[in-house]
């Protein structure tokens, strides 16, 4: 017996036909359907065991002052004037430890992955200031990993490398967004450009920095090309309709080094 909800499950993006679904809270728009809901549970049940001690509450406590923490630095970090930003970058880039600097990625790629999905699903995607603050941070360590390349090694031969690889970057939580949705969003401002944070004079919210795609150096490859096959079947039916009837191909050269 199949169940009409007219409900799409935010974690495994499958239509809800069961009696009972479920939400994060009241008037919540994220749907969860009985199966992802019970491994979520799971999931919360291995956290709280592994409280070292703590209760629950303060488990949770203690999860909440991280996620109020990363916004608080990521909006301090971004208020700062440029110069200052700048000099913090490379104390990051060139004073701290790479194992820490990892961790501190990861602890904002994880703040950022729990929102997610809560963020592309509201009216406003521009609503929430902190989480895009949060964003904004990232794409600041993203540009301090970057210093090291501009660095001469000791023999002469090349530059250095990034602190770290680049793929610690990605948010592997976009991938239970809707990529339609965003491809949309990204049609408002397509020339929209990954943000260096280290460069402006003053940080500030837009409407093309609020999309996911204008931040295509932390977005998982395999979102991406979801957007870009949208964005190319758009092209297709157009010049059905509008052209001659027949898509041309497109044809790339590509100068290569025959040494290299």
């Amino acid at each position: 017996l199949a169940y009409r909800t007219n409900k799409v499950c935010d974690n495994c993006q499958t239509r809800i036909v069961d009696q009972q679904f479920y939400h994060c809270s009241e008037n919540c728009d994220i749907d969860f359907c009985k199966d992802c809901n019970t491994k979520l549970q799971e999931v919360f049940e291995a956290f709280y065991e592994q409280a070292d001690g703590e209760d629950r509450e303060q488990r949770y406590e203690r999860l909440m002052w991280v996620i109020t923490m990363t916004e608080y630095v990521a909006a301090t970090i971004l208020h700062l004037g440029r110069n200052q930003r700048v000099q913090l970058a490379h104390e990051f880039a060139f004073e701290w430890p790479t194992p820490m600097f990892d961790q501190l990625i990861r602890v904002v790629i994880d703040v950022i992955n729990a929102k997610v999905v809560h963020v592309q699903d509201v009216k406003d995607i521009k609503s929430d200031d902190k989480f895009w603050y949060t964003i904004g941070l990232l794409q600041f360590l993203y540009s301090a990993n970057t210093l090291p390349c501009s660095v001469k090694q000791v023999d002469g031969q090349g530059s250095r490398g990034p602190k770290v690889d680049y793929a610690n970057f990605i948010l592997e939580g976009i991938n239970k967004c809707e990529p339609i949705s965003e491809w949309q969003r990204w049609r408002e401002h397509p020339s929209a450009k990954v943000p260096d944070v280290l460069v402006i004079e003053t940080f500030g919210l837009t409407a093309d920095f609020c999309s996911f795609l204008t931040h295509n150096n932390l977005v998982p490859v395999s979102f991406r090309r979801v957007c870009l096959l949208c964005d190319i079947w758009e092209q297709i039916q157009l010049e059905m309709v509008n052209g001659t009837g027949r898509v041309a191909p497109l044809q790339i050269e590509v100068h290569r080094d025959p040494d290299a």
